[in-house]
């Protein structure tokens, strides 16, 4: 497994991540990497994949209700 550099992070995103992600959006739209710097903690990969599973996890409570 490759070593991950200490300014990245893997799992769950944290609520202060997910905010940065969203204000990043705003100010970039699908810019990833413009992004993924302002999210900081997470690689330009990470933030492009974000919506997806945002969404998708967003459908899934949705359905539990």
């Amino acid at each position: 497994m490759a070593d991950i550099p200490d300014n990245e992070k893997i799992g769950r995103w944290t609520e202060e991540e997910h905010n940065r992600f969203l204000r990043g959006l705003e100010l970039y739209g699908k810019k990833w990497t413009k992004v993924a710097d302002v999210v900081g903690t997470r690689t330009t990969v990470q933030v492009g994949r974000r919506p997806v599973a945002f969404l998708l996890a967003r459908v899934c409570r949705r359905r539990r209700v």
